[in-house]
């Protein structure tokens, strides 16, 4: 044997491996091994970018909170200033969706069946 051809159908796939089966079983679980870590580095990137995005959002509620809460003073440039750097925060916040949005989405390896 010089050549094995997996059919998948679960994925819908055909494979062909050079070499003989022993060659197959290698470079079959190189490839599954590949697909799990592209994918636990998709998914550790995309919760990384969600708990950016939930620390950025919280820090922009708490800053419009203080502008608001602040504005005793009757100082009209600093309640301004204030405000405007809680919408920079917001900007920054919709700049992380947008990346998380761009993120080239990576489907989970399915298991296999243990026989």
């Amino acid at each position: 044997v010089t050549k094995v051809l997996e059919l998948d159908l679960a994925q819908q796939q055909i494979n062909l491996y050079g070499g003989g089966y022993a060659a197959y079983l290698e470079e079959r679980e190189t490839a599954r091994r590949h697909a799990r870590e592209g994918y636990e580095e998709y998914a550790d990137k995309k919760a990384a970018l969600e708990a950016r995005g939930h620390m950025q959002r919280s820090w922009m509620d708490k800053g419009v909170k203080n502008a608001r809460r602040k504005a005793t003073d009757g100082d009209k440039l600093g309640r301004n200033a204030r405000s405007e750097a809680s919408e920079k925060q917001a900007a920054k916040a919709r700049q992380t969706q947008r990346m998380i949005e761009r993120l080239d989405t990576v489907e989970e390896p399915r298991k296999e069946w243990e026989l």
